[in-house]
């Protein structure tokens, strides 16, 4: 075993400062695409085909004596 400190390679500049420009390439990357992500969230779905569809059928429900139409939302 050679006879450096293993806590001696942490004292080592070079280190902190490649770690530090990696987390901030990083920090700096996640901000970009979060950003560029919500800056328009609307501007990808312009085109995208959507239909409506309502085929729930209308529940008869009977007020006074006389049948009325509602939705099951109403109902």
């Amino acid at each position: 075993m050679s006879g450096i400190h293993p806590l001696r390679v942490l004292r080592a500049e070079p280190l902190w400062i490649a770690n530090g420009v990696i987390t901030g390439v990083l920090a700096l990357l996640f901000a970009v695409f979060y950003v560029g992500a919500n800056v328009d969230p609307v501007d990808p779905m312009k085109h995208l085909p959507v239909g409506l569809v309502d085929a729930d059928p209308a529940a008869v429900t009977v007020e006074d004596g006389h049948p009325s139409m509602r939705t099951a939302a109403w109902a």
